[in-house]
C-alpha cells in the first residue's frame, strides 16, 4: 500500500473511531477504543458474552460497515 493511501486509511479508521466511540463506550463490557494495524480495535473489561459481542459488532456494521475490527480484553483502563 503506497503511503498516501495508508495515510488515507487512517484517517478513515479515525473518523470511524470518533464516531462510534460514545455508542460504543456506554456499554458496560468495553472499556476502551483504539486503532491498531489499521483496524478498529475494542477492548473489553472483561470477558464478553455472545449477546454483548453481537451487539457491538452490530452498532459497528450500522455506524461504520465495513471496517476491520479486533477484540482485546484489557481490563478496565484508570484514569491516572
Amino acid at each position: 500500500m503506497s503511503a498516501r493511501r495508508h495515510q488515507h486509511v487512517g484517517a478513515d479508521i479515525a473518523a470511524l473511531k470518533k464516531k462510534i466511540s460514545s455508542r460504543l463506550l456506554t456499554l458496560p463490557c468495553v472499556s476502551g477504543l483504539g486503532i491498531a494495524e489499521g483496524k478498529l480495535r475494542v477492548y473489553l473489561a472483561r470477558h464478553a458474552s455472545k449477546e454483548e459481542l453481537d451487539r457491538i459488532r452490530k452498532i459497528i456494521a450500522t455506524e461504520a460497515a465495513g471496517a476491520e475490527v479486533q477484540f482485546e480484553t484489557s481490563g478496565s483502563f484508570r484514569q491516572q
